[in-house]
């Protein structure tokens, strides 16, 4: 789960270019229920933001500490929305996130072969389809096994390829243990999407030179007084 967490936190970070991220993720709310919380009806879910700075230290440190934040918002799993709405001091109405990540342990019952009609009787499953009110939702099912992520999204964001990012995110986090910087969250096609796709190909004319450094000295023949660069508002001529 901290590792899905992490990964989740990169892929914000990446595309909305902040080192400093927040979401939503889903709590089972029978941790800290208290004696015979196992044996009530009825659904303890509930909804608390969690706060990832997934840009430093390495890999390791990532994890670790997103694991010591999961942790340590189990003692909150009770708490009201708006009570960490009330304790953000973010404007009162402002969403505190806008995504949502639900990991949860979802065991294949296929092996089970289990009988519907012997279950309910008289009734019979047609459809079954979950929503929330979030832009986007990503929800990792631990099978034991391996893992199934979905996502849903409100258009014109594509869930496939939301779950793209996160798996690529997921197999860089496991590649080695190095700086959390360095982690790419784009896979290949997308890469070159990005680079080919959205940045057509514009030839620009050259004065006959094979070398980089031939064609800074034709410029600076051509147009000694032209801007070569500008840092930090001052600038410096090819002269």
């Amino acid at each position: 789960a901290s590792l899905f967490h992490l990964a989740w936190a990169l892929v914000l970070a990446r595309l909305t270019g902040r080192d400093d991220v927040v979401f939503g993720t889903v709590l089972f709310g029978r941790m800290h229920g208290g004696s015979g919380a196992d044996r009530g009806v009825g659904l303890f879910i509930n909804t608390l933001p969690v706060r990832v700075r997934p840009t430093a230290g390495t890999i390791g440190d990532g994890i670790r500490e997103t694991h010591r934040l999961l942790t340590g918002l189990l003692r909150h799993e009770h708490a009201s929305l708006s009570l960490a709405q009330r304790c953000s001091g973010m404007p009162s109405g402002s969403p505190l996130f806008t995504s949502l990540l639900n990991y949860r342990h979802s065991a294949d019952l296929a092996p089970l072969n289990l009988d519907l009609a012997e279950v309910w009787p008289g009734i019979e499953v047609l459809a079954s389809e979950e929503r929330t009110n979030y832009p986007v939702v990503v929800m990792v099912d631990d099978l034991g096994e391996g893992f199934r992520v979905s996502a849903q999204t409100q258009a014109p964001m594509d869930p496939a390829q939301v779950c793209a990012l996160l798996d690529q995110a997921v197999t860089e986090l496991l590649a080695t243990d190095r700086s959390l910087d360095g982690v790419d969250v784009l896979p290949l096609p997308e890469r070159c999407r990005v680079l080919s796709e959205f940045n057509p190909q514009v030839e620009v004319p050259s004065p006959g030179v094979a070398t980089v450094d031939a064609w800074v000295w034709a410029r600076i023949e051509e147009s000694p007084d032209a801007v070569a660069v500008v840092h930090e508002g001052r600038g410096m001529t090819y002269g």
